[in-house]
C-alpha cells in the first residue's frame, strides 16, 4: 500500500477548479478508505477546510487531514495553507484559469515539510460539460526534505444531468521527482474512476466517487465522499 504522504494525499484530493467569486466562504469535509493489494489492507483519511473569497482574484484556504494508516487510532496527518489567484476570467470560449501556491506543516515524525504551486486550466463547454486540468509542483523542505522537485497531474471531466447531478471522471497521477527522471509506469502512482455529485438540504453539496490504480506504484481501490456548504 502507497505509505507517502502525496499518495495517501491523493485519496481526499480533487480536480479544484480556477473559478473564484468574492466574499465566497465555504467548509468541506472530506473522507475516504484506501485499499492496497488486500482488502485487509485498508487506511482511513479526514479532511477538513474552510475557504475565504478576498476577492475575484484571491481566495485563501486553511485545511487540516487525518489519517489512521495501520488501522489504529486517528491521529492528526498535516496542516496546510492555501492562497488560489485567478489569472484568467472565464473567456468567451469558455476557458479559465489560475495559479495555486501550498504550504505544509508535516505533523508526524520522519516527514518532511512541503511547499509546492499549481496551474489549474478549466473549460466549461456545451450542453452542459466541463474539463479541468492541473500541473502541480511541490519541493520538500526542512532536515527530512529530499533535493527533488515532485511532479503531479490531476484531469475530470464532468457532465451535468437532470435534478442537479453531474457524472464525471478523475484521474490523478504522481510522476514522482524530476531530478531522479520519474522512472518506469509502475513506479509512479497512476488513478482513475468515476464521480457523481449532487445537492443535499441546508445548501451541502456532496460528492462521491471510487478511484482504480492502473499502476503498481498506486493503491488498488480508493472510495470518498465531500461534503461541502457555503457559509
Amino acid at each position: 500500500m502507497q505509505a507517502s504522504g502525496a499518495a495517501f494525499a491523493q485519496t481526499t484530493s480533487s480536480v479544484s477548479g480556477p473559478e473564484i467569486s468574492a466574499g465566497a466562504r465555504e467548509l468541506e469535509y472530506r473522507v475516504a478508505i484506501a485499499f492496497g493489494k488486500t482488502v485487509d489492507d485498508a487506511a482511513f483519511a479526514h479532511r477538513l477546510h474552510f475557504q475565504h473569497a478576498l476577492s475575484d482574484e484571491l481566495r485563501w484556504r486553511l485545511r487540516a487531514a487525518w489519517r489512521d494508516p495501520d488501522g489504529g487510532d486517528l491521529a492528526l496527518d498535516h496542516l496546510q495553507g492555501e492562497l488560489h489567484w485567478q489569472i484568467v476570467e472565464r473567456t468567451p470560449g469558455g476557458y479559465s484559469s489560475g495559479l495555486r501556491f501550498t504550504a505544509r506543516s508535516a505533523l508526524r515524525d520522519g516527514r518532511a515539510d512541503e511547499i509546492g504551486t499549481s496551474w489549474i486550466h478549466q473549460w466549461v463547454l456545451k450542453d452542459g460539460w466541463r474539463v479541468r486540468a492541473l500541473v502541480s509542483l511541490d519541493r520538500e523542505v526542512g532536515p527530512e526534505a529530499r533535493d527533488d522537485w515532485i511532479v503531479e497531474t490531476r484531469a475530470s471531466l464532468y457532465r451535468s444531468l437532470d435534478g442537479g447531478l453531474s457524472l464525471g471522471v478523475e484521474s490523478f497521477n504522481d510522476f514522482g521527482g524530476l531530478g531522479a527522471g520519474f522512472g518506469g509506469f509502475d513506479d509512479q502512482s497512476h488513478q482513475i474512476g468515476p464521480v457523481l455529485s449532487g445537492d443535499l438540504t441546508a445548501g451541502v453539496d456532496w460528492s462521491a466517487g471510487v478511484l482504480f490504480g492502473l499502476s503498481d506504484g498506486a493503491d488498488d481501490l480508493d472510495f470518498m465522499l465531500r461534503l461541502s456548504r457555503p457559509l
